[in-house]
């Protein structure tokens, strides 16, 4: 998968994640997960990437809901984009952390919330087989 339909894929993630925490969750996590939507979906939208083919948006669209309907709880897929969202900042040029970090911030600040240990290696390899799918 090139770089930037690693960023979509994954930004798009975050937004559901964050829609998905959003509406699932209730006082200070809703609040985090529709901060994290927002930031995320902010930054899908003004990232500068070329333009994704129909088939590759239904691809990465059926990538995320198949994701979203595991028993993976919320906090194992944020673990996720942690790792994710690290690994596609340090591909990208240095003026586009501005629409990453905000998404990095959010997400680390929805994981705060439920408060767990998290194993973050296993969530990187679940990162990369999930890009693969």
């Amino acid at each position: 998968m090139n770089t930037s339909t690693k960023v979509f894929a994954t930004l798009a993630l975050s937004a559901a994640v964050g829609e998905k925490i959003k509406t699932t969750e209730s006082g200070e996590l809703s609040e985090a997960g529709d901060k994290l939507r927002s930031a995320a979906f902010i930054a899908t939208g003004a990232y500068p990437s070329a333009p994704l083919t129909g088939k590759k948006t239904e691809a990465i669209a059926d990538a995320v809901m198949r994701l979203l309907s595991t028993p993976l709880e919320p906090q194992d897929i944020l673990s996720m984009l942690v790792a994710g969202l690290v690994d596609i900042r340090v591909k990208c040029k240095p003026e586009r952390y501005a629409l990453i970090d905000p998404v990095v911030d959010a997400v680390q600040a929805c994981l705060y919330l439920y408060k767990e240990d998290i194993d973050h290696d296993a969530a990187f390899k679940r990162y990369c087989a999930w890009l693969e799918s």
